[in-house]
């Protein structure tokens, strides 16, 4: 009879073993998968975020960034925010944009112009605003006729997030750049 139950153990130990080892591959695989998904959302979420203008197809968006006021680089790990628009049929009439900021002032009123003048004009024109939220992020959306705002994907003059109560009338009657979200190239 031992011999009997030591001759099925035998039998048996080597399928357990099997499937045991490949049960094993299964978790090493998964885990290695697990890894190499949560690095690459870390990558996406230390890359920040993206710098990219207009597409092919009337849709695109242009990041705005808190800069130096003296230096006028962008500020590591400051605010920023992003202008989605669309232009239809490639046409640059009744567009459409979703804007939305981030890490900005808390409970605070922004204004985002488009400003026609050159650099660094005061004369501008509402595109839309809002006020965020008490952890700093803000949303809103609007239609503008952008024509001759964008040429080629980018915009001919500066779009800027600016604080509301530097705005009245149609221009600045404030200037405080360490509040304000700017293109990403420099102006001169």
């Amino acid at each position: 009879m031992f011999q009997d139950i030591s001759g099925l153990f035998l039998q048996i130990l080597p399928e357990s073993m099997k499937e045991r080892e490949c049960v094993l591959r299964m978790k090493m695989l998964s885990i290695a998968i697990v890894a190499l998904l949560v690095l690459g959302f870390t990558a996406t979420v230390a890359a920040g975020p993206s710098r990219g203008t207009g597409g092919r197809d009337g849709a695109g968006h242009l990041t705005l960034f808190a800069k130096d006021p003296s230096t006028g680089d962008i500020v590591p790990g400051g605010a920023w925010g992003i202008m989605s628009y669309q232009l239809p049929d490639g046409s640059q009439n009744a567009e459409k944009f979703v804007f939305s900021g981030h890490h900005l002032a808390p409970d605070t009123g922004y204004s985002l112009i488009y400003n026609p003048d050159p650099w660094p004009g005061y004369h501008f024109i509402l595109l839309g605003k809002g006020t965020s939220d008490a952890s700093g992020e803000v949303c809103f959306k609007g239609g503008f006729n952008f024509d001759g705002i964008f040429i080629g994907g980018e915009p001919a003059a500066e779009i800027r997030l600016v604080l509301s109560r530097d705005v009245g009338a149609g221009q600045l009657t404030g200037w405080n750049p360490a509040g304000y979200l700017f293109e990403e190239r420099r102006r001169g």
